[in-house]
């Protein structure tokens, strides 16, 4: 028990120097950063006649609703890119769709999303000029991503991948406070942003270790992130808005009024498996994960204060 406070008091004392580091500075590159024009379109796109949707999906952010719900739809011809082998197969459809736009009218529903598949900041070069290329042939296009509340995130990321045994390539955890914290990552949305899933599996709990400083993301590197994300998103929601705003604004953008959205949960729900949350921890681990989690506040509440994509609810109605 003595090991296991101390060992809290030591993740608490690293979340607090992250927590500095994040912070000093930060002041006028956060106030250039909302300076900037991000160009969430006041007006979506029309894809009457095909286009592109480009799905950047952080993993644990509500992703597979989406994908769930539309891979079946007539005209959507969703593409799930889940690791490199399946990119390097399928990213010749966007580059063709990007210059001649669709044969048959449909839908590219293209997604990005975990393990082997390239990270958002090794694809920002390319997403950039297929926005350019498509505007350019006058294809329609419309690129979107969800973030989700860091320390919601953070309890869906250990129950998905240390508490379920779909999961062999994770270790299998207890349902306690004390292994919540030892497998908990660092900032994982901005880390999966910047380096891509396998840096977050490569993540070490001793934080002052050279190599795993190294692994992990800096706040210089989520700044970077936020401002290329912002700048090739039309859209950024929320998980915790997904039913509200995501899923209404795709329906609009897609034609398609009366699809039937249904929730889905990559988590498989086990005979006996009890939900692991807040109310399962102490206020203390609540802090730690706060402090772990300082950069992906930061993306959460920048995503929160865009006025941008308030225009864009708006035109829902």
């Amino acid at each position: 028990m003595l090991r296991f406070l101390a060992a809290c008091l030591i993740l608490l004392i690293v979340a607090c120097i992250d927590r500095g580091v994040a912070e000093e500075g930060d002041g006028l590159k956060t106030a250039a950063l909302k300076n900037t024009v991000c160009v969430a379109n006041s007006t979506l796109p029309s894809m009457d006649s095909g286009g592109l949707i480009f799905f950047l999906h952080i993993p644990k952010t509500g992703g597979t609703t989406i994908r769930r719900n539309l891979e079946q739809v007539e005209g959507i011809n969703y593409v799930f890119a889940k690791d490199y082998a399946t990119y390097s197969d399928t990213v010749e459809m966007v580059e063709d769709m990007v210059v001649n736009g669709s044969a048959n009218q449909s839908v590219l529903f293209y997604e990005i999303h975990a393990k082997t598949a390239p990270s958002f900041f090794k694809l920002r070069r390319r997403l950039k000029r297929w926005r350019q290329t498509a505007l350019h042939h006058g294809v329609p296009v419309f690129f979107f991503s969800l973030v989700r509340e860091p320390i919601s995130y953070s309890f869906s990321h250990f129950d998905f991948f240390h508490l379920q045994k779909r999961n062999p390539t994770f270790e299998r955890c207890n349902a306690t406070e004390e292994d919540f914290l030892r497998k908990s990552v660092y900032n994982p949305q901005c880390q999966f942003l910047f380096k891509g899933e396998s840096s977050m599996r490569g993540q070490r709990r001793d934080a002052m270790d050279p190599d795993s400083q190294e692994l992990m993301v800096q706040p210089e590197d989520c700044e970077d992130v936020k401002e290329q994300l912002f700048d090739l998103m039309d859209w950024v929601g929320t998980t915790e808005l997904l039913s509200t705003e995501t899923i209404p604004l795709l329906s609009k953008l897609l034609e398609r009024p009366n699809i039937r959205w249904e929730n889905h949960r990559v988590s498989k729900n086990e005979k006996g498996y009890v939900s692991f949350g807040r109310e399962n921890v102490s206020s203390l681990a609540t802090e730690i994960i706060s402090g772990m989690s300082r950069l992906d506040a930061m993306l959460y509440e920048e995503v929160e204060s865009r006025s941008q994509y308030r225009e864009i609810i708006e035109q829902l109605g």
